[in-house]
């Protein structure tokens, strides 16, 4: 790739950026050194494992990449025979260790469709030995434990022995009757390694003892006591004898990880790629970027970019906002003229374009809407800015050329070229005439082109030449103040006697400027600005309308919240229904287990079989009158609906009730009735027939009005919707439709089809389900549904 346009568009300053989201140093090293790629596959699967990525963020989980050091050093330390690594370095190996152990753990446990980063979970080797072992002999202090061996441990406690035994005799000398004079402080120090006294130089003979050392003052001796030097001995050769013991622990342990050093060198470099794939991913949650499609068809469309830097730059301000970019290149229209004022955002508009492109092939998302989609390129030029160079004796002109002239050499279809005031610097003739052969040139070659100029004769050339289209940098003409907006087909002024008016020119000299303007200039002029004003009007009839679309969407969110709340009562209400009919049943049972209990008493006598039949007819006729008060109204007819044909029901079939949904039993059925008695369990009860699906029969939902039916269907709702080949714009109206139907007719799990692609559409369908008042949970497809092509969806009933 062109490192004079990394340079220009400052892709290194973004990086920059981007690596302080690493969590490591190797990661943020990595990130430093990106480069765009040309592989369209690459560019793609890089793009895939943030997406992956930004799922998990975007559902408020921490991904456990925190803990990757660079321990590439110690590797190769550790690979030497005999050697051993630090407990610091040693903490770090562990650190690394348990950092892969944790991703490892966390993507078992996630349930997304994440191909990528479960592959490279899958790479990393699980080693809680060597880790164990790492964190049994080093505390979390970088210090060897005392228990890290028998030897150690012995040799330790014999040291902490000795060293309050000579601690002891010396507080004693410090407590003496010599001590008290003789002692410049009440302190024992350490010189040498030994324990001594600080002792006056005039009283030191007042102690005897071995002199170690003096103050720079030569006013105090520091002495050891002759009563401390053997256990001073001792406790130095314990000293020598722990440093042995501690070296022989970690060479144990080095040894250890020598034979595992190629594993952890492989965790160490996908835990890199992780971080750094996480920097990207935190960056496009942080911005709200987009993950464009790639696409090898030289179609470049950017939807609402905001420059990154930019972004960036304004993101926690919120007196100020960067304008978006919206700007379409392709093989019909592939170059595009840019005109209109200094300072209106031309540069800016450039800039946003090749950043944007440079990020894109990096794997990086861009701060940009939906739809936004990118070729690949394999050149990306930019002659951008005032390069004069006083050393190298070249005028502004001659810079803008001798980069030109290197474009030109290479450009083709596959390339991005974006130029900054084409032809300026010399005489305007000449310098439009140059530009006209230039971007003439360049739509010969099918390179995708960018150009911007203040040069009048260039807006007639765009507009006359096929595969150029001109558009301005809009200006309000009546602050004079230019508001960054690109309109597309529009030529644009460069609004110089405006500008120079705001500033402070006297009024007399832009009068006499205009004057030598002439009429048809001024004319054209005023022209452009009736054209931008025009547009201005245009987009603010736009914005009204997304306004009100928004507003519409929220009373369907209302709606939608509020017939979810009735079919929740109206679901209560039945459920309270049928536990009151059940409690009627069980009643009604024990005024028969009553009854037949009296019969038996009263030896069935002909007077107590009469009573008892009454008993039971009187308790069947409460019941009916019952079920009446509790049963949900009976369906009514629609308007246009015709009698249901049904065949003769038999005791005994299994039947559907519409108005319940729920399955029952045909108990008593007199032909010619308009109602049937069905059973539900221990419930009886009677419906009408208009009610009644037969299971053996297709089935299909009257067109009824009832409690549990609060719409009608002309066909049955089916169990999935396919919204492949739509955008999500195109499809939220099906999908919202689509979960009210399959709401309404019962449905309690439907599949929504919307195909693998890029991903973008699935990951709007699941923010669109995540916020849905009927929708009760959703998750991708297994693999033999669809996998991460199909979502299924659990419905509130």
């Amino acid at each position: 790739m062109n490192e004079h346009a990394l340079k220009i568009l400052e892709f290194d300053k973004f990086l920059a950026h981007l690596a302080e989201r690493a969590t490591s140093d190797l990661g943020s090293e990595r990130i430093l050194h990106l480069r765009p790629s040309t592989s369209l596959n690459y560019i793609r699967t890089e793009l895939e494992k943030v997406a992956e990525l930004v799922s998990v963020l975007e559902c408020g989980l921490t991904f456990p990449i925190r803990g990757v050091k660079d321990i590439r050093q110690a590797l190769r330390r550790a690979e030497i025979e005999g050697s051993f690594l630090t407990p610091e370095t040693l903490l770090d190996v562990a650190s690394v260790l348990q950092t892969g152990r944790n991703i490892v753990h966390f993507m078992r446990n996630w349930d997304a469709d994440s191909p990528h980063l479960k592959h490279l979970s899958h790479t990393i080797t699980v080693m809680r030995g060597i880790e164990d072992r790492i964190h049994n002999v080093v505390n979390e202090k970088g210090e060897v434990r005392d228990n890290a061996s028998a030897a150690l441990n012995k040799i330790r406690k014999d040291y902490y022995v000795i060293r309050d035994r000579i601690q002891h005799k010396l507080n004693a000398i410090i407590r003496s009757e010599a001590g008290k004079d003789a002692l410049q402080e009440d302190v024992i120090t350490v010189r040498d390694n030994r324990f001594v006294l600080p002792v006056k130089s005039s009283f030191r003979g007042r102690i005897r003892g071995i002199i170690h050392d003096e103050s720079a003052s030569g006013a105090t001796v520091f002495i050891e006591p002759h009563g401390t030097v053997e256990m001073n001995n001792e406790l130095r050769s314990l000293a020598l004898k722990e440093k042995r013991e501690v070296e022989k622990i970690l060479r144990d342990v080095t040894a250890l990880i020598r034979k595992h050093v190629p594993e952890i060198s492989l965790n160490l470099d996908v835990l890199v790629e992780l971080d750094v794939i996480h920097a990207r991913a935190s960056y496009a949650v942080s911005y709200a970027c987009t993950i464009p499609r790639i696409n090898d068809d030289r179609y470049l469309c950017l939807e609402s970019a905001r420059h990154p830097l930019l972004a960036i730059q304004f993101a926690d301000r919120e007196d100020a906002a960067v304008v978006p970019l919206d700007i379409h290149l392709s093989h019909n229209r592939s170059s595009i003229l840019i005109t209109g004022p200094n300072t209106g955002g031309k540069t800016v508009a450039l800039k946003t374009i090749g950043l944007s492109a440079l990020m894109v092939q990096s794997g990086i998302p861009i701060p940009a809407a939906d739809h936004t989609e990118l070729p690949v390129f394999t050149e990306i030029f930019a002659d951008i800015g005032d390069e004069q160079s006083i050393e190298q004796n070249l005028s502004t002109f001659s810079s803008h050329m001798t980069h030109i002239i290197e474009i030109l050499e290479t450009a083709d279809e596959h390339s991005l070229v974006l130029m900054d005031e084409v032809g300026a610097g010399t005489d305007p003739d000449q310098g439009a005439a140059l530009g006209m052969a230039i971007l003439e040139e360049l739509i010969y070659r099918g390179a995708l082109t960018v150009a911007t100029t203040h040069y009048g004769s260039l807006k007639a050339f765009a507009h006359q030449t096929k595969g150029m289209e001109n558009a301005c940098m809009a200006f309000d003409s009546e602050t004079l103040q230019p508001t960054y907006h690109l309109l597309m087909g529009v030529p644009g002024s460069s609004k110089a006697l405006d500008i120079a008016k705001r500033l402070g020119m006297p009024d007399h000299i832009i009068q006499k400027a205009a004057t030598y303007l002439g009429a048809a200039e001024i004319e054209i002029s005023s022209l452009i600005t009736d054209l931008q004003e025009h547009a201005r009007v245009m987009r603010e009839k736009r914005d009204a309308i997304e306004q009100k679309e928004a507003r519409l969407e929220k009373q369907i969110a209302e709606y939608t919240a509020k017939t979810k709340a009735l079919a929740t009562e109206l679901a209560q209400i039945r459920r309270e229904a049928l536990a009151e009919a059940d409690r009627i049943v069980r009643e009604a049972n024990k005024l028969v287990e009553r009854t037949v209990r009296d019969l038996k008493s009263a030896n069935a006598g002909k007077a107590a079989r009469e009573t008892a039949k009454m008993r039971l007819k009187q308790a069947r006729e409460e019941i009916r009158e019952s079920l009446k008060d509790i049963q949900p109204p009976p369906a009514a007819p629609a308007p246009d609906a015709k009698p249901v044909k049904l065949p003769e029901l038999k005791p005994g079939q299994k039947i559907k009730l519409h108005s319940l949904q729920k399955e029952a039993t045909v108990y008593l059925f007199e032909p010619g009735s308009d109602e049937v008695e069905v059973a539900i369990g221990n419930l009886r009860m009677r419906v009408p027939l208009a009610d009644v699906i037969p299971l053996d029969l297709p089935e299909t939902t009257p067109k009824t009005v009832s409690p549990g039916n609060l719409s009608t269907f002309d066909n049955p709702v089916g169990l999935e919707l396919d919204i492949r080949g739509h955008t999500f714009d195109e499809a939220e109206w099906k999908i919202e439709k689509y979960l009210n139907d399959a709401h309404l007719a019962g449905l309690a799990s439907v599949r929504i089809i919307h195909g693998k692609g890029t991903g973008a559409l699935r990951r709007k369908v699941q923010r669109f389900l995540d916020r849905h008042p009927l929708v009760k949970h959703h998750q991708l497809a297994e693999p033999q549904e669809g996998g991460a092509g199909a979502t299924n969806v659990e419905l509130w009933l």
